[in-house]
């Protein structure tokens, strides 16, 4: 219901990719437009048909640094992909592709396959198999944000929050939840939603710390200065480690202390400032805040048992390469190799059939001229033995590189 609405309020004519700011439009959705930004950097058109994709607009061609035609279009009145296909081949017209475009584009577009059967796929990029994901998507932005500066990411006013030299690979190795994990990050990044960062980013609210009710509720004071969070600290005896991380500046100082204390002790640390903050949310919703003796035991028992899961946790057993097998009788199995070149883009293809006694009943090999990767090299092999497979009158066909049985 919620993405209808939005869907009718922002973008009626279904195309989200398409949405533009507009004057009073709500928080929710200023948020999905900063995240949309960074969605349309990593996004690919697969090519079907190509009815569904503008040459000039659309983000179509693989590769990194634009996805876009990088030849001018001046007066050139094709629009649609489809445009370019010779649709009685479904085959790229090549002599019109190397007209309209120069070289570096032509080169790219006649090597990419064509589906005349299928509708063309919204894809990530940055994904072998064409699936998003929130990691992959934030190591896009991040590439974008180092693109766009300039300068260092440390100045004057930050010197003490440089995130590029931080060792988060240690914050990512802890031994605990991944929930945990990235609350820390958040902490890091001082972008909780305590109510001091609330008023800061416009909402007009209490700012009162919500278990104390006495000072304003930044992170510092809610985990380190608060009354009822030290009642804690000095329950776990740590409040040596309180008062070091109560004078500290940033997120990311109060990070890299914690990262540095003896592993128990750490990981007791960490699992307070997330339980507190659960602790915190289940009081703001009306909830009656537990004894600091419970809280406290709660710290040292989920700690324990933390570090007790990972020292037991058993190393996976690598699985032994697997012999090539006979098929069973009456069917024929097909072992295909591809082999790429990137320099030239070229590539060549082999293809084996055996029976079920193991003796070879066909061979071929060919020459592959336009390849994106070493994987469409693959594909194409596999392809030739399938196709090879039909030639033949095989109706039960094992293929070694697709892992499954082909009933043809």
């Amino acid at each position: 219901m919620c993405a209808r609405i939005l869907g009718a309020k922002y973008f009626p004519n279904g195309d989200i990719l398409s949405a533009t700011a507009r004057n009073n439009m709500s928080y929710t959705w200023r948020s999905i437009l900063k995240g949309l930004e960074v969605l349309k950097r990593g996004i690919i058109w697969h090519v079907g048909d190509g009815s569904s994709i503008r040459i000039w607009e659309d983000p179509w061609l693989p590769r990194e640094w634009t996805r876009r035609p990088i030849t001018p279009r001046r007066n050139n009145l094709l629009g649609r992909v489809d445009e370019l296909i010779d649709q009685s081949q479904g085959t790229w017209d090549e002599q019109l592709v190397r007209d309209i475009f120069w070289p570096q584009d032509a080169e790219l577009i006649l090597a990419l396959p064509v589906h005349g059967d299928m509708e063309d796929v919204l894809a990530w990029h940055y994904d072998n198999r064409g699936i998003f994901s929130v990691r992959s998507a934030y190591k896009v932005q991040r590439a974008y944000e180092k693109r766009m500066s300039s300068r260092p990411t440390a100045s004057s006013s930050n010197a003490g929050n440089n995130t590029e030299s931080f060792p988060w690979k240690r914050l990512w190795g802890l031994k605990c939840p991944g929930k945990i994990k990235h609350h820390l990050w958040r902490m890091s990044h001082n972008s909780l939603a305590v109510r001091k960062e609330l008023a800061r980013r416009g909402m007009d609210l209490d700012t009162k710390c919500v278990m104390c009710s006495r000072l304003e509720e930044d992170g510092a004071h809610l985990f380190f200065k608060c009354k009822w969070a030290v009642k804690v600290w000095r329950e776990m005896g740590m409040e040596k480690h309180r008062c070091v991380l109560e004078s500290k500046l940033s997120g990311l100082e109060v990070m890299k202390y914690i990262l540095g204390i003896e592993e128990r002790e750490q990981m007791v640390v960490v699992t307070f400032l997330w339980l507190w903050w659960l602790e915190r949310n289940r009081v703001r919703e009306g909830e009656k805040r537990k004894s600091v003796e419970d809280i406290a035991f709660m710290c040292k028992q989920y700690a324990s048992e933390y570090l007790n899961i990972c020292k037991h946790s058993v190393e996976p057993v690598q699985a032994p390469k697997q012999l090539w097998r006979r098929p069973a009788q009456g069917w024929v199995e097909i072992n295909s190799d591809g082999a790429y070149s990137k320099n030239s883009g070229e590539g060549g293809w082999g293809v084996i059939i055996r029976d079920e006694m193991g003796d070879v009943v066909e061979a071929a090999a060919g020459k592959s001229i336009r390849l994106l990767d070493a994987f469409q090299s693959e594909v194409v092999a596999c392809l030739a033995g399938v196709m090879l497979a039909e030639e033949l009158g095989a109706e039960r066909i094992v293929d070694s590189l697709l892992k499954q049985t082909l009933l043809c």
